[in-house]
């Protein structure tokens, strides 16, 4: 008898789209259990929301008697969480299993101010899994019993670098978002450049609203010479990044 396959949520890149450098966790998840051999199947390739969200439901409803097993990213943010919670109760009303996989640094926080709803979402799914044993800790301090399985990394992609000596050469590699606070990151480079002469960085991310507001701050200090942005870099531009910038 044949298995039938696992569904996996989550935003994917189509393979063809040469342009698409950003891998999300379920999509990197997918790429492994295929290369085990491993049945899948994904929901959506739209980066929108809403059809992204119409996309999902369709997936789940459509494709219900191939799948007994499902895959769910939890994130704190309001929008991915109501997008999370849609999805995981619909997959509930189909008597599906479902793994839930806590994700995003943000969530011990917005626990801790609200923590009925992200409870509630727990508590639905019959398996959760956290990528860090600080997300196990916290969540067990609600009764949430998790395992611990860290994010994929490919290790072969990456080379160590031999450093004997360190430069004042910061990378920041975050989204351009509030929760990451990048204007935190030009007020320590403000800082340092007065004490370091060789002082540089490079702050590299996605925009998700805050770019323009940190490209404003280092006019204002007048550090258009000491810091870069570069956007969102590949991982060969990762690699020599590394080489160039030493913390």
């Amino acid at each position: 008898m044949r298995h039938k396959a696992i569904l996996i949520v989550g935003l994917f890149s189509k393979q063809d789209d040469s342009k698409n450098v950003y891998r999300t966790a379920a999509d990197q998840l997918a790429e492994l259990f295929r290369k085990n051999n491993i049945r899948i199947i994904k929901t959506s390739y739209h980066t929108g929301k809403l059809r992204r969200l119409a996309d999902t439901m369709h997936t789940i409803f459509s494709k219900r008697t191939r799948y007994d097993l499902a895959v769910l990213p939890l994130y704190g943010t309001r929008p991915s969480f109501l997008w999370q919670e849609i999805s995981a109760r619909v997959l509930k009303f189909f008597h599906k299993k479902l793994i839930l996989i806590v994700h995003g640094g943000s969530i011990p926080e917005r626990v801790q101010e609200n923590a009925k709803p992200f409870m509630k979402a727990l508590l639905r799914a019959d398996l959760v899994v956290c990528p860090s044993g600080f997300i196990q800790h916290v969540l067990k301090k609600y009764q949430i019993d998790s395992i611990v399985i860290e994010n994929v990394l490919g290790l072969s992609a990456y080379s160590f670098i031999q450093k004997n000596t360190f430069r004042p050469r910061i990378i920041w590699m975050r989204a351009f978002e509030d929760i990451y606070n990048p204007l935190m990151a030009v007020q320590v480079a403000y800082i340092l450049q007065k004490k370091l002469a060789d002082f540089k960085m490079v702050m590299a991310g996605s925009n998700k609203g805050m770019l323009e507001e940190t490209c404003a701050m280092i006019q204002e200090k007048n550090l258009q010479d000491i810091i870069s942005l570069p956007g969102y870099i590949s991982l060969e531009q990762k690699k020599q990044f590394s080489i160039d910038y030493d913390i």
